[in-house]
């Protein structure tokens, strides 16, 4: 039953994957065995990004913030190489993404590289979350995210593949969704209308939050 949600609503975000995408996919998951996780850590087209490991290495293992960062940058970087959809899995925490970015690490070393061009270097820009990763495309941000180093000086950078896209999911009831995750000054990026498709998934059946405005408005 979960793969017949799954199959097609991650199909469509792979084959608009190369277009630009208003809204980032926002999967509630009401199952209690969290069937998005199981899919997507089965399914090859899927790299899971453990936000609740990210959130608890800030919050409790106070891991430092820049190796955070490239942690995830890894990840990204092995999506946008391969045509693969990030997973932001967030289960039942707030990851505060506002804060979780280059602009707010102080210690990020290098900032730039160290052998002609001396080109800029990223580690999380605070976009990557919204329009589903799109500008992350941009060729500012794609020869800043992937190093040099990290395929060698001397080999050019692989081109970002098209179906590179950003997905987000959560155990956090819909109801609940805008007072534990979206509080303006942290969690994820507001406004939430304005920045996610919310999709809820209950085992049975599901629930497109923007059809049901549409229909709702027809």
């Amino acid at each position: 039953m979960a793969a017949q949600f799954f199959h097609p609503l991650f199909d469509r975000v792979q084959a608009t994957g190369a277009q630009e995408q208003e809204k980032t996919l926002l999967i509630v998951d009401k199952t209690p065995a969290e069937d998005s996780l199981a899919f997507c850590l089965e399914d090859e087209r899927c790299i899971v990004l453990d936000g609740r490991k990210l959130h608890f290495d800030r919050t409790m293992k106070r891991k430092p913030l820049r190796l955070i960062l490239n942690d995830a940058r890894l990840v990204l970087l092995n999506a946008m190489v391969h045509g693969k959809t990030v997973v932001l899995r967030l289960k039942d925490v707030c990851l505060d993404v506002l804060t979780m970015n280059d602009e707010h690490c102080l210690d990020l070393d290098p900032v730039a590289e160290h052998f002609p061009p001396f080109g800029k270097i990223s580690y999380l820009p605070a976009c990557w979350l919204l329009r589903s990763g799109h500008d992350l495309r941009r060729e500012e941000w794609h020869r800043a995210i992937i190093h040099r180093t990290d395929f060698g000086k001397t080999q050019e950078r692989p081109p970002c593949h098209p179906r590179f896209s950003v997905v987000v999911t959560t155990t956090t009831p819909l109801s609940l969704l805008d007072q534990r995750l979206f509080r303006s000054t942290i969690g994820l990026p507001t406004p939430r209308e304005d920045n996610f498709r919310v999709v809820e998934w209950s085992g049975g059946e599901w629930k497109d939050e923007m059809e049901a405005a549409t229909k709702d408005s027809s």
